[in-house]
């Protein structure tokens, strides 16, 4: 029993290490070549820097890490999926970390339950957001008029506050055009399928933030859905849907077996052994 013991007792201190001290600074930068059915010539070959959940507060390596990936490796077009900040005092961090970028396909952005939770006036940060250049989609969408080919990019309001509304983000798209949708949450995502969207970016879970051999994400606060859809990409129909672990954390400083990320997405059409749906990313 004594053995026991001190072998829980040391499994703890090693986890308790590794997740507060080595993971939440251990950001995988990844570059996920991504089969997607229908895809529009204008999105193939494009470098799509997807981010998520940065829950800034204030400058630090984080923050540092990905201004040097947009100043390294410029993408042609930057989405974000909301949890940009954790607190009013990350806005001006914010403003002066993405100040800089410019894509030429823009950025496009989604509210998190953080810009509408967190902030005093969460339209006044949209709307400085809009002064940097961004796209911020809250239930609406833009049709792309690339030289190779129109498609929509769609989005919905934060749905952890129950802000999302994908039909009148959807309303209007001519039938048959490719159609992104971005989604704070991962929770949309059925409905979308549904619907005919073809790819879902999502964020929000942190991946579970802590995940257990066997187990998985111990919890992803998204219950419309579950820990069905905790990190990675995911087929239903017609429909793939990719769910970013996040690059920040909540509540604690605290991330096991669950890395942060920085995904660059590379859009490929399928071919003929790409066409079964794949396991989950991560």
């Amino acid at each position: 029993m004594i053995w026991l013991f001190a072998g829980l007792v040391a499994l703890a201190l090693v986890w308790s290490y590794r997740g507060f001290l080595v993971e939440p600074w251990r950001i995988e930068r990844s570059v996920l070549r991504l089969p997607v059915p229908n895809l529009p010539p204008g999105l193939i070959g494009k470098r799509i820097l997807f981010l998520s959940d940065l829950h800034t507060q204030a400058w630090g390596y984080r923050e540092l890490f990905v201004a040097e990936v947009l100043r390294r490796r410029p993408p042609d077009l930057v989405i974000v999926t909301g949890d940009l900040i954790s607190s009013p005092v990350g806005v001006p961090v914010v403003l002066e970390l993405f100040g800089p970028a410019s894509p030429p396909m823009g950025i496009f952005f989604v509210r998190g339950n953080n810009e509408i939770e967190e902030l005093p006036d969460p339209d006044a940060f949209a709307e400085r957001l809009r002064g940097l250049g961004w796209t911020v989609l809250c239930n609406e969408h833009r049709v792309i008029d690339d030289p190779a080919g129109r498609f929509c990019i769609a989005g919905v309001d934060d749905p952890n506050n129950r802000r999302d509304d994908l039909a009148k983000a959807l309303h209007g798209i001519p039938h048959g055009m490719f159609t992104l949708l971005l989604s704070h949450t991962p929770e949309p995502f059925l409905e979308a399928a549904g619907r005919g969207v073809e790819l879902v970016l999502a964020g929000h879970t942190h991946g579970g933030q802590v995940r257990l051999p066997g187990i998985g994400a111990l919890w992803t606060d998204t219950p419309r859905c579950g820990r069905r859809y905790s990190a990675g990409v995911y087929r239903e129909g017609g429909a793939t849907m990719v769910v970013h672990r996040g690059i920040g954390w909540s509540v604690l400083p605290l991330r096991l077996y669950c890395p942060p990320e920085v995904l660059e997405l590379e859009l490929v059409p399928p071919t003929s052994d790409e066409s079964s749906p794949p396991g989950r990313g991560f």
